[in-house]
This record gives C-alpha cells, structure tokens and sequence, in this order.
C-alpha cells in the first residue's frame, strides 16, 4: 500500500515537472517572437528622402538649388543619431522669431533603436519648451499638442514639430511611399525584361522567312 502510494507521488512530481517545463518552454518561445527582429525597409534612401518629401509637403516653399536640407544655422533643432548603428536619417529645421519646422526622419539599424529614437525627439521638444518658455510665438507652437506628431512606417520613424505637424508627417509617409513604389516598379520593369530575354524567339508563320 505505501509502496502504490510512493509511486503515485513520483507520478505526480514527474507530472508536474514536465507541466513546469512546458510552460518554460512555452514563455521562452513567446519571448523569442516577440522578440524577432522584422524587416527594417531596404528600399528607402534616407539621402534622397529629403527632396522627396519636400515635394509632397509645404516644405517645398524652402526649396531652392543651394538648399542642404537644414536652416537652422545654429543647430538648434538638430538631433545626433550617428551612434545607432546601421541607422541612416535626414533632419530639417527651420526657425525665426515667428515660428518654427523641425522634421526628422530616421531609418532605424534595427527594431532596438525605436525607443531610443523617439525619447531623442521627445527630449528634443522638452529643451525647446525651456529654451523658449519666454517666447510667445514660438512656445504656442511647442506646447499644442496637435503642432507634435511621431509615429513610424515601413521602418522609419518619423518626428515633426510643426504648426502644421499632422500634414507635413502625412506629407513624409506619402514621400516613403512613392519612393518605394518607384523602386519596386523599375526592379519588375527589370525582371520583365530578363523574362522577355530567355524567351525563344517566336516561330515564323507561314509566307515569312526565318532570320
């Protein structure tokens, strides 16, 4: 009798350690998935982007031949993004005593750089508030919230400071998207016609001559 119940609590226990182990292995592959890296978009040139989106923007206004892509000669809208590694982005920034653009646009290395990204163009909108709390133009600007906007497509993130923030970041989406657009439809262009190429020529009908 003892003995049929010293097995029925081994039973038990090796029960419940392989139940244990299930569950640790089920946690360690729902962390693994969710932890996967996906695709960061391999289409979009970040050195080009910025020409893009000012044509589907106001930013076209800035627009002209000596252009660089930066009117904040004092650097005060910038962003350092140079140690995430494998991340290629482009910044704008336009200020004056009126008013002020800050676009930022950053092709993330990998999936990780998120957080870091988007705390960087949060604490960038923290030191504006300060640096222009006394400034009544500008700090209407930085505290609606509406005129600030950071969101993410196709792996780019995407941050504007602007009066006009919600068009303009609508504005670099559609620049994404055509960009990509463009490049997809040359790279089947291609394709379609290394097909045509390995095709055999058609046979001559009848009354034509074969070459």
């Amino acid at each position: 009798m003892k003995k049929e119940m010293k097995n029925k609590v081994l039973i038990a226990r090796i029960v419940l350690i392989i139940i244990l182990l299930l569950i640790i292995v089920g946690i360690i592959l729902l962390i693994a998935k969710r932890s996967k890296k996906e695709p960061i978009n391999e289409i979009f040139d970040v050195s080009k982007g910025m020409e893009d989106i000012m044509e589907n923007t106001r930013l076209r206004e800035y627009k002209d031949p000596n252009f660089s892509g930066d009117m904040d000669t004092a650097g005060v809208l910038k962003i350092d993004f140079s140690d995430l590694k494998g991340a290629a982005y482009q910044q704008l920034g336009e200020i004056n005593e009126d008013t002020l653009t800050g676009v930022w646009f950053v092709k993330m290395g990998d999936r990780n750089q998120y957080n870091t990204i988007v705390k960087r163009i949060n604490d960038k909108l923290k030191e504006l508030k300060n640096k222009y709390k006394n400034e009544p133009k500008l700090n209407f600007v930085l505290n609606d919230p509406d005129n600030f906007v950071v969101t993410e497509k196709e792996g780019i993130v995407i941050g504007v400071i602007a009066s006009d923030a919600g068009a303009i970041a609508s504005g670099v989406e559609t620049a994404i998207y055509n960009q990509n657009m463009k490049v997809e439809e040359a790279e089947r262009e291609k394709e379609m016609k290394e097909i045509e190429k390995s095709m055999p020529a058609p046979a001559p009908t009848s009354g034509e001559l074969a070459d």
